[in-house]
C-alpha cells in the first residue's frame, strides 16, 4: 500500500489543481503573502467555493518541511458527485418504495 499526500504544496501546484477543478477542502495562505500567482489563487478559489484561511507562517511550517511559498492546499478526502446523480438515486428510491401511491 502506498501513501498518498493530501497536501498540495507551493503556488504553481495549487494553481494547477484549481485550474484542473480538483476538489480541495481549503487553502492555507501565509499572512501578508503576495507576488506571483497569489491573486489568481484567490480568484479561482472564490469561483470554486474553496475556503481560504490566512495563517501565520508557523502553521504552514507545521504542515510541511518543503518550500511552500506561502501556499498549501488540502485535497478533499471525499470526492463529491454532482447533484444529478444524487437526485436520480433519490427519485428512484422514492418511486420504488412508494409505488403504491
Amino acid at each position: 500500500m502506498h501513501k498518498t499526500s493530501v497536501n498540495i504544496i507551493g503556488r504553481q501546484p495549487v494553481l494547477e489543481a484549481l485550474r484542473d477543478g480538483k476538489q480541495l477542502e481549503r487553502i492555507f495562505l501565509q499572512k501578508n503573502v503576495g507576488g506571483e500567482g497569489i491573486d489568481e489563487i484567490k480568484i479561482l478559489a472564490q469561483k470554486l467555493a474553496v475556503p481560504i484561511n490566512t495563517v501565520p507562517i508557523e502553521k504552514l511550517h507545521s504542515l510541511t518541511r518543503s518550500n511552500h511559498q506561502g501556499v498549501i492546499a488540502i485535497n478533499s478526502m471525499v470526492q463529491y458527485q454532482g447533484n444529478i446523480t444524487i437526485t436520480t438515486t433519490a427519485q428512484f428510491y422514492v418511486e420504488k418504495t412508494h409505488s403504491y401511491w
